[in-house]
């Protein structure tokens, strides 16, 4: 098999996988008795990276020394090798604390955060053991990939077990993680926001919030990714959107301003009315994607997770939904009614 085959193509895409290959990355063993932790996982993160076989791999051992990734041709995927368990000590004998999806539910909902051009979404290997059911959640615990200063550029870190580690020595735990870079796409389902791609599959994350003498964010390569013990794949936000669209789940402006409902998908389309400031008052279905608009129906009143036996009026027209700034300015209720 070609490296074009297996690996990261251009703009982020994964091409074919080869025989037997999950949606991100094959595991296998991972049962209630099977943890991926400390060594298991390093290990297994510079073997998928560099083409050598993966834990198990040459023996009949998989499901009691760790999970199996399919390994990736080291032309396709090199990458720098981690520190040893002994010196990671400290990451692995300290569990990140893991960001409560309710609080980051509010922060994408806030106005003013930078949600980005699409995020990384966790894909949940088979199991009933960890990592599998809940890791939609848990992922910082089990996430190892690393961190770079720009697209092909100087490696300056790790994102390691829910800690950011910026340095190669590990003498200090830098920060944990923290949902400044997270957004709930799903009922408790977290994801990381990427703020920017760059070709042959290279994306932009927050891993932190920002302070005076670091942005808290870093560049990420699309095969480490699939390679980490919590495997990740990019989904642009107007795939996202468009899968709201197919489902009609109604989403609502995440800045409480009144917005313009056009005519037509420009500044200089005539307003068709005003959308209330109060999210509460309407019900915004999207019609069609175009570009940074959108042709929705307005609904007046609201009627999702509300009373439905009420007499409504709805007007159809374009929205601007996303921009360089802040991303989208719309969101959805990932938490239900």
């Amino acid at each position: 098999m070609t490296a074009t085959e297996w690996g990261p193509g251009g703009g982020g895409t994964i091409r074919r996988r080869p025989e037997g290959v999950g949606t991100a990355s094959r595991i296998a063993g991972l049962g209630t008795a099977s943890r991926i932790a400390g060594a298991a996982a390093a290990a297994w993160l510079v073997a998928a990276c560099s083409g050598a076989a993966g834990p198990g791999a040459g023996g009949g051992e998989a499901a009691a020394s760790g999970p199996v990734l399919e390994p990736v041709p080291a032309e396709v995927c090199a990458g720098p090798a981690l520190p040893d368990p002994a010196t990671r000590s400290e990451v692995i004998e300290n569990p990140a604390t893991i960001a409560d999806p309710r609080d980051v539910y509010a922060w994408s909902s806030r106005a003013d955060a930078n949600l980005g051009v699409g995020h990384l979404r966790v894909e949940a290997p088979p199991g009933d053991g960890p990592p599998g059911a809940g890791l939609a959640y848990e992922w910082p615990r089990y996430a190892v990939f690393p961190l770079f200063d720009a697209p092909a550029g100087e490696h300056i870190g790790w994102f390691d077990q829910g800690w950011v580690v910026l340095g190669f020595g590990y003498d200090r735990l830098h920060r944990q993680g923290s949902g400044a870079g997270q957004v709930e796409t799903g009922y408790e389902e977290k994801t990381l926001v990427v703020l920017e791609t760059a070709p042959d599959g290279w994306y932009r994350i927050r891993h932190t919030e920002p302070r005076a003498d670091e942005p808290g964010t870093a560049w990420v390569h699309a095969c480490h990714l699939l390679a980490s013990p919590a495997p990740f794949s990019y989904e642009p936000w107007e795939e996202r959107f468009g899968t709201l669209m197919r489902d009609s789940i109604p989403v609502h402006f995440r800045a409480q301003v009144r917005h313009s409902l056009r005519a037509g998908p420009s500044t200089d389309s005539a307003r068709v009315a005003w959308i209330p400031a109060d999210e509460d008052e309407t019900q915004i279905h999207i019609l069609e994607i175009a570009g940074d608009w959108m042709r929705v129906s307005v609904q007046t009143p609201r009627t999702w997770c509300g009373d439905e036996d009420v007499e409504v009026s709805v007007e159809e027209g374009w929205i601007t939904w996303r921009d360089e700034e802040k991303g989208p300015w719309v969101w959805w209720y990932t938490r239900g009614c």
